[in-house]
């Protein structure tokens, strides 16, 4: 027999869904990228229909045919409530959007000449201050954690800051402001290893961080695996900085909040990556701990 409530909650969901979809797109800016015709064959693949995707796919090609003008100021509306003092551009009070995560939104932040901030600003709200406050305090502490864990390794981290303030749909929310570092910057995991040991050898100060990550790391193997430090998402670990002059950062100190059972193993591929390429590089490099044991961990 049908029941009514569950047929209520069920299309609430979908309404909010819905919601979430639309919002995203048009006032956050999370266009689709992938083609219908990739999304369909991952769909065959994974052998289950991506609606979502379908549906943002298609929210994306309205998107895409909306003039720049009203792009600019759908995109106000995510940044209105913020507590910055934006510039405006043009009429516009906008900011560049870096790119985007699962918890967080990344814009670029220059309110006077020769400061730069990174912002990230968190993608949900929450139902009240308390719980905002904790998640800021945990945010920080965890910062601090693996900051002071990586003390020895010099410009790895950017300084750090958690703002309390309300989003554009009024609720309590949180901002993570950081020193910008500025482009090229590329994925430590995504450089050709003849590269990467290129660089090793012809940049000592890139050398030198790079020794001193790849020890402390897998000496702190335990808390990385256990507490999912996040060296998985696009250009978190990175090479930074012209050619010669490359330096490794770490930009989002954090761990994974989306708690999957294939996030630990895939973190331990890149410690064993990690390992790896040091010990069959040139340098002839002593690491801390054998393979084996890190498999254990």
């Amino acid at each position: 027999m049908i029941n009514p409530s569950e047929i209520h909650t069920a299309l609430n969901e979908n309404i909010d869904k819905l919601k979430d979809t639309t919002e995203g797109i048009f006032i956050l800016g999370d266009v689709q990228t992938k083609s219908l015709t990739q999304i369909l064959k991952e769909s065959v693949e994974d052998k289950q229909l991506h609606r979502r995707e379908i549906l943002s796919f298609g929210l994306s090609l309205i998107y895409n045919g909306l003039p720049n003008s009203t792009k600019k100021i759908l995109q106000e509306q995510a940044l209105e409530k913020t507590p910055l003092d934006i510039p405006k551009i043009n009429e516009y009070r906008v900011m560049e959007r870096l790119g985007s995560g699962g918890m967080n939104i990344v814009y670029f932040f220059s309110p006077h000449e020769g400061k730069s901030f990174s912002v990230g600003l968190k993608r949900r709200g929450f139902d009240t201050e308390k719980e905002a406050g904790k998640f800021a305090k945990a945010q920080k502490t965890e910062y601090e954690y693996f900051r002071d864990m990586y003390k020895d390794v010099p410009n790895l981290i950017p300084e750090e800051n958690q703002v309390l303030y309300r989003n554009y749909k009024n609720e309590i929310s949180l901002m993570f402001v950081r020193k910008y570092v500025p482009e090229p910057l590329r994925d430590f995991f995504k450089i050709p290893r003849e590269e990467l040991e290129n660089i090793i050898i012809s940049n000592r100060e890139f050398r030198d961080q790079l020794l001193k990550f790849a020890t402390i790391s897998l000496e702190n193997s335990d808390t990385i695996l256990n507490e999912e430090l996040d060296i998985l998402g696009d250009k978190n670990l990175a090479v930074t900085g012209e050619k010669g002059k490359e330096k490794l950062i770490l930009l989002d100190p954090h761990t994974i909040l989306a708690k999957k059972p294939e996030i630990r193993s895939r973190i331990e591929n890149r410690l064993n990556q990690l390992k790896e390429m040091l010990i069959e590089s040139s340098l002839n490099i002593t690491v801390p701990i054998r393979l084996d044991q890190l498999e254990r961990v």
